[in-house]
Parts: C-alpha cells; structure tokens; sequence
C-alpha cells in the first residue's frame, strides 16, 4: 500500500508527482535521469512519474538558475498534473528554520487545498554529511510544517 493506494497491477495508471530540489532532479547525490530516486520509486511501485526538480531551489528559494522558483510558485503545476501522489523532498538550499516553516506551512497548505484527495509526503533536507537526521534547523523546520498540518 502507498498510503491509501495499493501496490499491484491498478498502479500502472496511478501518477507520482515529485517537487523537489537537484537531489530530486538529479545530482550525484539523488541520481541522474532513470537512476534518480524519484524514477527509481516510479519504477518499483509502478506509478507514472512527473518530476519537477529544479537545482538550487527549496521552500525560500528559486535558486540560481534562470526561471528558478521556490516550491510555493510550483503548486500550481502539481495541481495541473492531478497525481495520485506527491513527494515534497528537501530543501538544503533553504537558510532560516523560522522563514522555511513559514514557507513549508503555506506550500503544502495550498498542495493540500489543490489536492484534497490526493497523499502528501514531505521528505526533509537530504544531507551527505554525517551530521544525525532531526538535528539540522530547517528539517525540524520542514518537519513541523508537515506535523502542522497533519501530512506524514
């Protein structure tokens, strides 16, 4: 089961709709194209993936690169795409728990309005250093965003 939804045969036709950072879009860390993370959970459990991961981007930030936007500017493309499931993964390129949360709090509010029958996962800040998950700033930030509003 991927919340609600069964794993099996019917899953083919589900859609996974992934917003993210470069460690969703690809990067060295969360894997390039079909060796991504994101195509790597499509292709186990079935699903159909659309994946807007845009480098250097997070819940304040559109990053550097040209056309660059924060998650909260995303939401409309999420709620377009009408998926069955969304990943919200990161961000490390945000700074500031209290402006982070803040952001979180108001992307995954409008997600959940968009999408009120669709399952939410909030992934935090994926970090390569060995600093424990739960101690860095802004994944307690992101982490009580989504305890706020009820999303796993």
């Amino acid at each position: 089961m991927i919340g609600n939804i069964p794993v099996g045969a019917t899953t083919a036709q589900l859609r996974l709709f992934v917003l993210g950072d470069s460690i969703a879009g690809g990067s060295a860390q969360g894997g390039n194209g079909s060796q991504g993370w994101p195509a790597l959970v499509a292709n186990r459990l079935g699903l159909t993936l659309r994946l807007d991961g845009q480098g250097g981007s997070g819940y304040t930030t559109g990053g550097t690169q040209p056309g660059g936007r924060p998650y909260a500017q995303r939401v409309n493309d999420a709620v377009a795409a009408a998926p069955d499931l969304v990943v919200v993964e990161g961000s490390r390129n945000d700074v500031g728990p209290t402006q982070t949360q803040t952001a979180a709090v108001d992307t995954l509010r409008r997600l959940h309005a968009g999408l009120p029958h669709t399952r939410i996962l909030v992934i935090g800040p994926i970090y390569s250093d060995p600093q424990p998950i739960g101690s860095h700033p802004v994944d307690e930030a992101v982490a009580a965003a989504a305890m706020k509003l009820g999303l796993p």
